[in-house]
């Protein structure tokens, strides 16, 4: 049967067949389902090209992606070495600055915008972004939910390499870092979303999609009104954050919500 004939009977286009035919074009689900009705094939071909499409599909859309996750993280990392002061909040997973190189690659290949073609390179700049928590002049301080410990993007190994690798950055001269505890009774403000405060200029906030960077006045006040109010409640000694993870201490932290917030 010519492409001709293909195209008549399946109701497609003629060039859309021969287009097809030489690969340069990935027909829809619809037009393959078509197509393989007019030729007659059995059950196990039918199969074998649904999941030939399947997988050309999310390979197309991996080349797609390729380069943005990068060019992202090439933009983060530049904005870190350009802080002087940082503070982030965390409520659902260890701050980049503060992975292992383990975590970073489990937690890449769980990072929507970050394609699988990029997952190296991700790894080795990883790496070179923890270089500005060694630097001289600079604070970091890095406060994380006791949920943001428990979820691990890996085996169970990965959560005891990791709890060793907070310690010993916490030892670092200009490295601060708390645990606030699930039992902190939050007044005012709920933990909606983890964010980054660089120096009084902006806060970044990590998206399915990318990054949203905030910069006014009155959004920096919001956001470093919430981190003080949930630094009041942390734990700094993280030398007895397994006494955390056991519900031993559960202290309280009155969050001021934030400017032009409605109430409920």
């Amino acid at each position: 049967m010519s492409g001709l004939e293909v195209a008549a009977r399946a109701g497609v286009t003629q060039p859309s067949v021969s287009k097809i035919e030489r690969g340069m074009m990935l027909p829809s689900a619809e037009v393959l389902e078509r197509v393989l009705g007019v030729l007659g094939l059995g059950d196990e071909p039918r199969t074998d090209l649904r999941d030939l499409l399947s997988r050309a599909v999310d390979d197309a859309a991996d080349r797609r992606r390729h380069g943005r996750g990068l060019a992202l993280l090439d933009a983060i990392a530049e904005r870190e070495r350009n802080t002087t002061a940082l503070r982030s909040f965390s409520v659902s997973m260890i701050p980049p600055l503060l992975q292992t190189a383990d975590y970073a690659r489990y937690a890449a290949r769980l990072t929507p915008w970050m394609s699988e073609r990029e997952l190296g390179r991700a790894s080795a700049l990883h790496l070179e972004r923890q270089g500005v928590l060694f630097e001289p002049g600079r604070s970091f301080e890095f406060l994380l939910t006791e949920s943001a410990l428990r979820l691990c993007p890996g085996p169970p190994t990965l959560a005891a390499t990791q709890a060793d690798r907070l310690r010993v950055l916490s030892a670092l001269p200009g490295v601060r870092i708390g645990i606030v505890p699930d039992g902190v009774a939050v007044r005012e403000v709920f933990p909606l979303y983890g964010f980054t405060l660089h120096d009084d200029a902006a806060v970044a906030v990590e998206t399915y999609t990318g990054e949203l960077l905030l910069s006014r006045a009155d959004e920096i006040a919001a956001h470093a009104a919430v981190l003080d109010g949930y630094a009041g409640a942390a734990n700094y000694e993280l030398e007895t954050a397994t006494g955390l993870l056991t519900g031993e201490r559960r202290p309280t932290a009155s969050i001021p919500a934030p400017a032009g917030a409605g109430t409920g």
